[in-house]
Order: structure tokens, then C-alpha cells, then sequence
């Protein structure tokens, strides 16, 4: 498998409901910083555009729970 230069990874991350998030924004470099956590243990760093696109494919995801009837 090769390695993306624009993703970088250190673990899987598996997130259930009832976990905390919060999230801070760098206006200066267009990034978001996603903590979750109860200490914010985990972090995604994401760029503005990376950002839409991420939110766009979990309505997409969500969308289709909603839809599709259960197994």
C-alpha cells in the first residue's frame, strides 16, 4: 500500500455515538481542528475545502441510513 502525500495517518479511528467532539478554527491557514475525546485525545486536522467535501459525503451517508430499510 502506498502512502498519499496529501493524507497522513497515525491509527484507526473507530467513533461511536456518545463521543465529545469540539472543534477550533484556524481562520489564518483555512484549517478546522476536530477533537474527540473526552480530552480531545484524537485530532483531525482539515483543510476548508476537505472540510465541505467530508461533510457533503456524511449527508450523503447519513441520507442513505435514513433510506434504506434495515437488514
Amino acid at each position: 500500500m502506498s502512502m498519499l502525500p496529501e493524507v497522513h495517518h497515525s491509527s484507526w479511528i473507530e467513533l461511536r455515538s456518545g463521543i465529545a467532539m469540539r472543534y477550533e478554527i484556524d481562520h489564518d491557514n483555512e484549517l478546522a481542528i476536530i477533537y474527540f475525546g473526552h480530552s480531545g485525545d484524537y485530532v483531525i486536522t482539515l483543510g476548508k475545502d476537505t472540510l465541505s467535501r467530508l461533510v457533503d459525503i456524511g449527508v450523503a451517508a447519513r441520507e442513505e441510513f435514513t433510506s434504506a430499510p434495515p437488514p
